[in-house]
């Protein structure tokens, strides 16, 4: 009995330890990906929705866009609460907690119209040059491939991906579907088809420093306002307003 009321007393302090903290903003950090994550007034997908999330549990947010590599880099050294934009793994799974899926990427291959290249197995790019993007990870199948027997060249964002595409620096871009349409329509970007078979669907998660005390509270916090705002209607409106349609 003794050991249960030391237990839900430390929990109690922990709540009330995140609930005054939540009168400062959250710092919630991301790559610049539109869409979804954008430097630009418009915030983009996963920051609106994150936004209209904590608002939901009374959380303000301020968001910092930083190279996909360095918002890991300062989620771990405790300078941001969060980031809002990360697939799983099993690796980093061991360091971060992960919410709920709140949006899910299809990821594919991008190629010129006038590649011959397909895809229905890794094998059927072999000999050719893929962008992918600096601190991404593409799953557990493409990364054995890689070191197998993939061509990979790194940029720092779907724009550069899609610029060397152009320039025919790659032969082959790997992206979600709807960034990619964003990206080829802000730099008229043409000549670039998608080939059909998706490589893996992934599902975003926002994540927090398992270091962090309050971290797991973060997370939880943020499920419930992501289901309070699909009930309300918000979720599905953001996703209008960008083009997307309700997943």
């Amino acid at each position: 009995m003794l050991k249960r009321c030391t237990l839900w007393i430390a929990a109690s302090l922990l709540l009330c330890s995140f609930i005054i903290h939540a009168e400062k903003p959250l710092i919630i950090a991301g790559d610049h990906w539109p869409p979804f994550t954008s430097g630009n007034p418009t915030k983009g997908i996963l920051f609106e929705l994150s936004e209209a999330a904590f608002k939901t549990q009374g959380i303000p947010i301020k968001k910092i866009i930083l190279p996909s590599q360095r918002t890991r880099l300062q989620l771990l050294a405790g300078n941001v609460d969060a980031l809002n934009q990360h697939w799983y793994s099993d690796e980093r799974a061991e360091k971060m907690f992960y919410s709920k899926p709140y949006l899910f990427n299809i990821v594919h291959f991008f190629v010129g119209t006038d590649s011959s290249a397909t895809f229905s197995k890794l094998e059927d790019l072999k000999g050719l040059k893929i962008a992918t993007i600096r601190g991404y990870f593409y799953g557990k199948v493409f990364a054995k491939a890689k070191d197998d027997f993939l061509l990979t060249t790194e940029t720092g964002s779907i724009d550069e991906s899609f610029q060397m595409l152009k320039l025919k620096r790659v032969h082959v871009v790997i992206a979600d579907r709807i960034a990619a349409r964003v990206a080829m329509k802000a730099f008229n970007i043409t000549g670039v088809k998608m080939l059909p078979k998706p490589l893996f669907t992934a599902g975003v998660h926002l994540v927090t420093d398992k270091k962090n005390p309050n971290g797991q509270q973060i997370v939880d916090t943020f499920n419930q306002g992501i289901e309070a705002i699909k009930a309300n209607g918000t979720y599905g409106k953001i996703l209008e307003r960008y083009g997307v349609k309700l997943q």
